[in-house]
C-alpha cells in the first residue's frame, strides 16, 4: 500500500512539475484538465445525493479564472470573474428548465467553481508572479519555460508543492508510527493528532530548506511560519475532503489513481495550499515580513 502510494505521488509530481516549469500556456491547459477531471468527478460524487451539477456552466466558469489567471495577476478580475460567474451559473439553472431541486443545483455548482476552480486558477497566478531574484539553479531551468515567466513564481510553487507533498508523506508515516491520538475521528479514523504534528514539523522545516536551495529572499524563520501554515492548511484540506465524502456516503471521490482514489483524493489539500502560498507570497514581496 505504501509502495503504491509512493509510486503515485511521483508520478502525480512528475506531472505537476513539467507543466510549472514551461509556464503559460502549457500550465493553462494542464489546469483546464485537471479542473475538467475534478469537477466532473465531483458531479458525480454529488449525484448520489440527487444533485445535478451545472457541470458545463462550471467547467466554462473554471476555464475563465484559469485563463484569466495565466494573462493577467489582478485579483480584481479574478473577483468579477467569480461573481458574474456565480450570476451565469444561476441563469445556467433557468436554462435548465427545473424548478425542484434548481436552488440546490446552483449551490452546489458555485461550491465546485470555489472548491475546485478558483484554487487552481491561483496556481497560474503564483507562476507569474515575481522576479528573478532566486539562485542560479533555479534561473536556469526557468529558461526552459515559454515566454519566459519570473523564475521566483516557479521558486514559490515548487516551495508550496514540496511542503504540501512532504506534509502528506509525513503525517502518514509519522501516524502508522507514532499515532495514537484520534484527530478527527468521525471525518477520517486512521488521522492521529501525532500524525499531524509530523506532518506540520516537516512541513516547516521543509519550508526553511526549500527556501534556502531555491534562494528565496525571505527570512528563515519567515520560511518556517510560512511551511507551518501551508502545512496545517494542507492538512484541512484533507479533512474537508473527508467531511464531503462522509457527508455524501462515500469512500473515495474516484479511482482514477491507484492507491489514492480520485484526482480530487489528491489534490485535495493543493485546493487549500495553492491560495495559501499565494497570498503569503503576496506578503513577501509586496508587503514584508516584520
Amino acid at each position: 500500500m505504501l509502495g503504491q502510494r509512493v509510486l503515485s505521488a511521483i508520478v502525480i509530481v512528475a506531472v505537476a512539475i513539467v507543466p510549472a516549469v514551461l509556464g503559460h500556456p502549457i500550465l493553462t491547459i494542464a489546469l483546464f484538465a485537471l479542473a475538467g477531471l475534478g469537477i466532473n468527478e465531483f458531479a458525480r460524487a454529488v449525484s448520489t445525493v440527487g444533485v445535478q451539477l451545472l457541470t458545463i456552466p462550471v467547467l466554462i466558469v473554471s476555464a475563465l479564472l484559469i485563463t484569466a489567471s495565466g494573462f493577467s495577476d489582478s485579483l480584481a478580475l479574478l473577483l468579477g470573474i467569480t461573481i458574474l460567474g456565480s450570476i451565469f451559473l444561476f441563469i445556467a439553472a433557468i436554462g435548465r428548465g427545473v424548478i425542484e431541486g434548481a436552488t440546490r443545483n446552483w449551490s452546489f455548482s458555485v461550491g465546485s467553481m470555489l472548491y475546485i476552480g478558483l484554487p487552481l486558477a491561483h496556481m497560474t497566478l503564483i507562476r507569474g508572479h515575481g522576479d528573478d531574484d532566486v539562485s542560479s539553479w533555479i534561473q536556469s531551468v526557468n529558461n526552459l519555460s515559454v515566454g519566459s515567466p519570473p523564475a521566483a513564481g516557479l521558486a514559490w510553487l515548487v516551495l508550496i508543492v514540496a511542503i504540501t507533498w512532504m506534509t502528506d508523506s509525513a503525517a502518514y508515516l509519522g501516524g502508522r508510527a507514532l499515532g495514537r491520538t484520534k484527530l478527527a475521528p468521525t471525518l477520517s479514523p486512521g488521522k492521529t493528532i501525532e500524525g499531524a504534528l509530523s506532518g506540520a514539523i516537516v512541513g516547516g522545516l521543509t519550508a526553511v530548506g526549500a527556501a534556502a536551495l531555491l534562494g528565496l529572499p525571505i527570512p528563515l524563520y519567515a520560511a518556517a511560519v510560512t511551511g507551518l501554515l501551508i502545512s496545517s492548511l494542507g492538512q484541512a484540506g484533507d479533512l474537508v475532503e473527508s467531511l464531503i465524502k462522509r457527508d455524501l456516503g462515500i469512500k473515495d471521490m474516484g479511482n482514477l489513481i491507484p492507491g489514492h482514489g480520485g484526482i480530487l483524493d489528491r489534490i485535495d489539500a493543493l485546493l487549500f495550499t495553492l491560495p495559501a502560498g499565494f497570498y503569503l507570497m503576496l506578503l513577501t514581496t509586496e508587503i514584508g515580513w516584520p
